[in-house]
């Protein structure tokens, strides 16, 4: 067996032909070289991936190792954002394990946790507001052109069908009528 982007037959490594993060399947097979499948990875992939955490949250795709997808939103409570908030659901928000940053409408930063929280950092004082959970909402910004027509979606689209094509087709090294294929 060789690798079906070089012919190399040393360090072949086992690819996702599609990638876990997309779908949840475990397509696999070893015949990506270390260095094509980490050039893929790195370059496409992971960027992609990292793109569509909001989405694949809202699907209900987990991590490989079972956990919830996190992303990055803002957080609305009332008259405070929360910037840039790293999430996995509304609860991981109240969870009362972190503080978070904000910002009021006035532009004075302020501090949102669980009460406990709060106490335990500032103490007791007649400045800390209490909010309904309800109050939360959370704001995803993205432009779905990018979610689709990215350099890396479409680079990482063009490995899953070459892969895919090799797979199916029982290819194990570089297959010459692909020639027009490039993934660099």
């Amino acid at each position: 067996m060789k690798c079906v982007y070089c012919n190399e037959d040393f360090e072949l490594t086992v690819s996702d032909i599609i990638p876990y993060a997309m779908t949840g399947a475990k397509v696999k097979k070893r015949f990506v070289c270390k260095k094509h499948n980490a050039f893929t990875n790195d370059n496409y992939e992971k960027i992609m991936i990292d793109s569509w955490a909001f989405y694949r949250n809202f699907l209900g795709l987990k991590q490989r190792n079972g956990d919830d997808v996190k992303y990055t939103a803002d957080v609305e409570i009332g008259d405070v954002t929360v910037a840039n908030a790293s999430l996995s659901d509304k609860s991981s928000f109240i969870d009362g394990s972190r503080l978070f940053n904000g910002v009021n409408k006035d532009g004075e930063k302020v501090k949102i946790g669980a009460n406990e929280k709060i106490v335990q950092a500032f103490g007791n004082s007649d400045k800390i507001k209490q909010f309904d959970a309800k109050d939360i909402t959370i704001v995803h910004r993205g432009d779905l052109r990018d979610l689709f027509t990215s350099n890396e979606v479409l680079h990482t689209v063009a490995k899953v069908g070459y892969e895919w094509h090799c797979y199916i087709n029982d290819i194990e090294e570089r297959d010459d009528r692909c020639e027009d294929i490039r993934i660099f």
